[in-house]
């Protein structure tokens, strides 16, 4: 538990948004689920109402409303319990030095009247109310078991019946028969007939020796001689439910009892196999989305290193130790894994073989693209020429660098005036810088001449936010609602909507403190993973190996410093973020010369863009082919939750 923020009248730091409906065939963060999460104890619940309540709020009432908000069940026996684990907490409290004075006095004055209080009308209300819940629920299950055991006997009672008509039919048609031979299959027909005990209480028997539970003192005054008057009608039901697909069963029909199933029966085979084709011709004609609970197998394996680790477990595991007031320190929160050795918990979590190992995958997949020779040497010829003229110290730098010119190229012309307009700002360059001012006088300026060059990607900077963090972001909220602001990025390279590459700058000159870097490169994580979750959400139908290759590239710059990173996904709940490119920025005219390896980094840039760009035409291009089968998704769709959206922080309010 953090403690550092007890004490302090605030609003509750709202997590991550979830609930969202994450339809790309199982790309969603599992380890989110609510099914998977461990459920949470009182004691935990208690802890966690002193964390994220103002001191004072703090009274029993309040803390019972809070447990009974999270769904915790406690009943008026638990009273002792949950008395004695509110005092332990509070006399946690007096004696912490976390705790601002003015908290540890209202918890010396709670512990002192807790005993009281515990006793009041309203707590006892309180737990009157949790009693009646409780008994509620035992009601709905027990109504929930009686109509699942009341449909068991209506099916195997008309199957039964269905059994009795046509051995009766058998014994009509024996007639013509020889008269010995008739007689003796009359007496084996007579033999396979249902056994009816004379103690309505006492189980039956069919001559399959299939035991038939009687549930009569769940049905009421309902008998069975009723139900079999009914045989016909029940059969038509049963019979138009076998034409149809198994995902259009209601949820109740699932619950009945295996031993309606029919045993060595060659014309149950038969229908089994009718209903079979009903069903495939069923989904190449008119299926466009499966239910979840009817979903195929899982196609997506999980990332298990040679030496037997599985990686999306051990991640897992690890964001279960995370606080929830500190998520926003920690990529793995959001599920990604941080590969480039910045977040050295993480690092800890594997030896340096299957670290070495989990970096040659991610490279294999994720890297700057190569250019050819004859793209590379004309800028090679003019860094050469900028070069001598540094060595010669020129008075006008600017007019020497606008004398080596590289004839018919417009390209490396068009980079020789950038590096000019970087070498005239660098020279009246005055501190302090903001942000801002540094971005739009270098790094952007030199991001924004080389990959706009062709007019093929569209380039925003500013105060933005990301496009797929903003829709991911209101996924799940009303029409009504506000509109919640996405990640906010400050510049972003984008092509038919799709963003390519998201940059962010952390201060200006003098340098930020390293915690502001560490936050933003965070931020940006979740907003390049935002751009791949989006993606899947539009494309949901197309195979999940085919977002294998798909990867967004990030920029990150600080001080003199431009790292450029790589996003993709990997498994269930891992998306991978390494460092392809570190890159250090002229502090001065006299070193101009390094400028060298952010041009040629900008450039390769530009041609793993083209990559990207054509990776995601091949997915449009599949999800559009879905429809020749008038149908948006080769599998079932996976409805699960996520978690996604903004990261919220919370201010520390003073005393």
């Amino acid at each position: 538990v953090d403690y550092g923020t007890y004490g302090h009248n605030r609003v509750d730091y709202p997590l991550v948004q979830s609930h969202m409906v994450d339809a790309w065939g199982r790309l969603s963060y599992t380890p989110t689920r609510r099914s998977s999460l461990p459920r949470m104890d009182l004691s935990e619940g208690i802890s966690l109402f002193f964390e994220q309540t103002p001191f004072k709020n703090w009274f029993p009432t309040k803390c019972l409303e809070y447990l009974e908000n999270k769904s915790l069940d406690f009943r008026t026996s638990d009273k002792e319990l949950v008395q004695t684990e509110f005092k332990s907490h509070v006399h946690s409290l007096m004696t912490h030095q976390a705790v601002t004075k003015s908290a540890q006095k209202k918890a010396k004055r709670l512990l002192d009247e807790a005993d009281r209080m515990f006793e009041s009308e309203e707590v006892i209300a309180i737990f009157k109310r949790m009693d009646t819940k409780a008994i509620e629920k035992s009601k709905r299950q027990l109504l929930f078991v009686k109509k699942s055991l009341f449909d068991t006997e209506v099916q195997l009672t008309v199957e039964d019946h269905k059994i009795h008509t046509a051995s009766s039919s058998k014994l009509h048609t024996l007639g013509t028969e020889i008269p010995g031979k008739a007689s003796k299959r009359k007496r084996e027909i007579e033999d396979d007939q249902i056994v009816v005990d004379g103690d309505e209480n006492r189980a039956k028997k069919t001559g399959s020796g299939r035991d038939i539970p009687s549930y009569r003192k769940f049905l009421g005054k309902t008998s069975v001689s009723d139900i079999i008057f009914k045989g016909n009608e029940e059969e038509n039901v049963i019979q138009y439910n076998e034409q149809q697909p198994e995902n259009v069963y209601d949820i109740e029909s699932k619950c009945r009892s295996p031993t309606s199933q029919s045993d060595n029966d060659s014309g149950d085979h038969e229908e089994y196999q009718d209903y079979e084709k009903n069903v495939s011709d069923y989904e190449e004609c008119f299926e466009e989305e499966i239910p979840s609970d009817m979903a195929s197998a899982d196609t997506i394996g999980s990332w298990i290193l040679s030496s037997g680790k599985d990686v999306g477990e051990e991640l897992s595991k690890y964001r279960e130790n995370i606080p929830r007031t500190k998520a926003y320190l920690y990529p793995a929160y959001f599920g990604i894994l941080d590969l480039s050795g910045e977040d050295t918990e993480v690092k800890k979590l594997f030896t340096d073989d299957e670290w070495n190992e989990m970096i040659k995958d991610f490279n294999n997949n994720v890297k700057l693209s190569d250019m050819e020779d004859e793209q590379e040497r004309p800028f090679y010829e003019l860094m050469d020429k900028i070069s001598e003229v540094l060595m010669n110290k020129p008075s006008d730098l600017i007019t020497g660098i606008e004398s080596c010119a590289i004839e018919d190229n417009i390209k490396v012309n068009a980079i020789r005036r950038l590096i000019q307009t970087y070498a005239y700002n660098l020279q009246r360059l005055q501190l302090p810088m903001s942000e801002v001012a540094f971005g739009s006088n270098f790094t952007n300026a030199i991001t924004k001449g080389i990959l706009t060059f062709d007019r093929t990607y569209h380039y925003e900077e500013g105060e933005i936010q990301g496009l797929a963090s903003s829709v991911i972001t209101n996924m799940k909220s009303k029409p009504t609602d506000r509109s919640l602001i996405g990640q906010k990025v400050d510049f972003r390279v984008s092509k038919d909507q799709f963003e390519v590459l998201i940059g962010l700058r952390s201060g200006g000159l003098p340098t930020s403190p390293k915690g502001k870097k560490w936050m933003d490169k965070v931020d940006l994580s979740v907003a390049l993973r935002d751009v791949l979750v989006n993606e899947g959400i539009e494309n949901n139908g197309v195979k999940p190996e085919k977002f294998h290759k798909l990867f967004t590239l990030g920029v990150h710059t600080f001080n003199y410093n431009y790292n450029i990173y790589g996003l993709d996904w990997k498994t269930r709940g891992v998306w991978r973020i390494g460092l392809l490119q570190k890159v250090k920025l002229p502090l001065s005219t006299e070193n101009l010369q390094i400028i060298e390896k952010l041009i040629i980094s900008l450039m390769r840039i530009e041609e793993t863009l083209h990559r990207i760009r054509k990776i995601r035409n091949e997915i449009l291009t599949e999800k559009a082919k879905l429809y020749r089968f008038r149908r948006t998704s080769t599998c079932a769709m996976d409805y699960s939750i996520c978690e996604h959206g903004r990261i919220t922080r919370t201010r520390k309010a003073k005393e």
